[in-house]
C-alpha cells in the first residue's frame, strides 16, 4: 500500500493505493496520526480510497480508528473515490454512516472547506476511475 498526501490550501488529501488489509492498514493510520501531530498538519483532512480494491476486518478497524481521530478533532471523516468493493463492504457491515462519502476529491475538498455534510449513501462509484 502507498499513501500520498497532497495539501490543497487548508485541506490535507490522503490517497491510498493497494489493499487495506492486516498487512498494510497500519500505514494508513500512521500517516494520518503523524500528520495531525505535525505542526504543519492541515486543520482538515479527506481520505481517498480510489486505489483500494480490497479491505479486510483490520482495514475496517483502521478506517474506524481514523474516523475517531478525526472526530476527536471536531472533524467529520470524509472519504472520496471509494471503490464499489469497499463501498459494498462499508454498507454490508453498516459502517457507512460513520463517514461522509464524496465521489471526487474536488467534492470532498469543497465540503471540507465549507463544513458541509456529504451524502451518506452513494450509488456505486464507477470502477473506471
Amino acid at each position: 500500500m502507498s499513501v500520498q498526501l497532497e495539501r490543497i490550501g487548508s485541506v490535507a488529501a490522503f490517497s491510498f493505493h493497494g489493499e487495506l488489509t492486516r498487512e498494510y492498514a497500519p500505514e494508513l493510520e500512521t500517516a494520518v496520526e503523524q500528520h495531525f501531530r505535525s505542526e504543519e498538519g492541515a486543520a482538515v483532512a479527506v481520505l481517498g480510497l480510489a486505489g483500494v480494491g480490497r479491505v479486510d476486518s483490520k482495514g475496517l478497524e483502521t478506517l474506524l480508528q481514523v474516523s475517531r481521530m478525526m472526530r476527536d478533532r471536531g472533524l467529520p471523516a470524509r472519504l472520496f473515490g471509494v471503490t464499489p468493493n469497499v463501498l459494498t463492504v462499508l454498507r454490508i457491515t453498516r459502517l457507512l454512516p460513520n463517514f461522509e462519502v464524496h465521489e471526487t476529491l474536488e467534492e470532498a475538498v469543497r465540503a471540507a472547506r465549507q463544513g458541509l455534510p456529504g451524502p451518506r449513501d452513494l450509488s456505486p462509484v464507477s470502477a473506471e476511475r
